[in-house]
């Protein structure tokens, strides 16, 4: 989830913003269709956006506007957008989206900013985060947040007791849940007591390790920080390891093959991709990453070279290989790519895909259902071709 990343980083690098005119929109229910899930944010500044989104930009002016009308004395208020009804078209916010969007409109205040440093320190340590919000419409408390980490600690805004023990029990309901995919944000709506919440399980971000930094390694990396991952390129070459060549990524290291288990430290929330395009520096790499329990690891080569990588690494008893489905090679999905860029968009797309649990399809390919057509009598009224 890029933008409550974004937000982070935000409010660490704004330790001030509570004291301006900031409004941030969470988007904290949907029914039917809708661009963004539940937990999808957007800051406002003056009904400016600062970043983030709430949908494909059919809903952006009208929470602006929304945000502008809040008064002085509001801290947060809940907005319901609507358009499942077919005069939605004529008389509504004419997106055509056939669905409900609940967004919590919340000012940006020294709450807000504590919420967000205690987050930050945890995922910086690499611990998930179960954060839990009061979402009622005329709730005293609403937008009253609750924070648990994996270790027990506790961050509360909320007075209540009760409630505090019905969000314990339901944030322990989705931390199980969490293991299924712990690297995958994942968010709910429940009701605790007499609160309504929006639960949100928020690992830390993605790290990216990629084993050699060639040309071919500047789009994966440019890719990866698109999605808020971080990223460490490692190289045993000083001319390719050198930070100029990869401004953006987050840590650039020189080492000799025979020392990347030093340097690596990964987590459940590791993945890895090897291109050094040297078979010895890839023997290397993926018998230093074959100690660990990756979720993915990627081979840039071909089948034949990387099974014979294998095999000698197996015959020679040097790891414990693991020819399961968290080696991947040749990397990436089959999109047909032949350039750096193309390769490092299949890559980041087979990523994407087996952190989440999906095969990577076409959603062209996926059982379309609940689907209504619109009366033909209103798309007339508006002028709408038909045809």
């Amino acid at each position: 989830m890029k933008d409550l990343y974004d937000l982070i980083q935000f409010s660490r690098a704004n330790p001030n913003a509570w004291s301006e005119n900031y409004v941030l929109a969470v988007v904290v229910h949907t029914e039917g269709h809708a661009y963004r899930r539940a937990g999808a944010r957007l800051l406002l500044k003056k009904g400016r956006k600062i970043f983030g989104t709430v949908s494909g930009g059919c809903l952006e002016e009208g929470i602006a506007a929304d945000a502008g009308r809040m008064s002085a004395d509001c801290r947060a208020k809940r907005v319901d957008y609507d358009s499942r009804s077919a005069s939605d078209l004529i008389w509504g916010t004419a997106t055509g989206c056939g669905g409900l969007v609940s967004v919590l409109l919340q000012r940006w205040d020294s709450r807000s900013a504590n919420v967000c440093a205690w987050i930050n320190e945890r995922l910086s340590a690499r611990r998930p985060v179960l954060l839990a919000t009061i979402i009622n419409k005329d709730d005293q408390q609403l937008g009253g947040q609750i924070a648990i980490d994996t270790s027990g600690e506790i961050f509360s805004q909320i007075d209540s007791v009760p409630i505090q023990a019905a969000v314990m029990s339901r944030t322990a309901d989705l931390l199980s849940e969490s293991h299924e995919k712990p690297n995958r944000y994942q968010s709910r709506t429940c009701v605790a007591g007499r609160a309504e919440l929006l639960l949100e399980y928020i690992p830390p971000p993605t790290s990216l390790v990629i084993i050699g930094a060639g040309d071919d390694a500047r789009p994966v990396v440019e890719g990866a920080k698109r999605l808020g991952w971080n990223v460490t390129v490692i190289d045993h070459r000083p001319a390719y390891a050198d930070r100029e060549r990869l401004p953006l990524a987050d840590q650039v290291l020189l080492t000799q093959p025979d020392s990347y288990l030093d340097l690596l430290h990964p987590d459940p929330w590791t993945v890895a991709v090897v291109m050094t395009h040297n078979w010895r520096q890839d023997a290397a790499a993926v018998a230093a990453l074959a100690q660990f329990d990756l979720p993915y690891v990627g081979i840039i080569g071909n089948v034949t070279r990387t099974e014979n990588i294998l095999a000698k690494m197996a015959a020679r008893n040097r790891s414990r290989v693991n020819l399961r489905a968290s080696f991947y090679y040749p990397a990436g999905l089959d999109l047909d790519a032949h350039t750096p860029e193309e390769i490092a968009l299949s890559v980041i797309a087979e990523i994407q895909a087996v952190l989440s649990g999906r095969q990577g399809a076409s959603l062209k390919l996926q059982e379309r259902s609940g689907s209504k057509s619109i009366d033909v009598r209103f798309l007339a009224v508006a002028g709408v071709d038909r045809s």
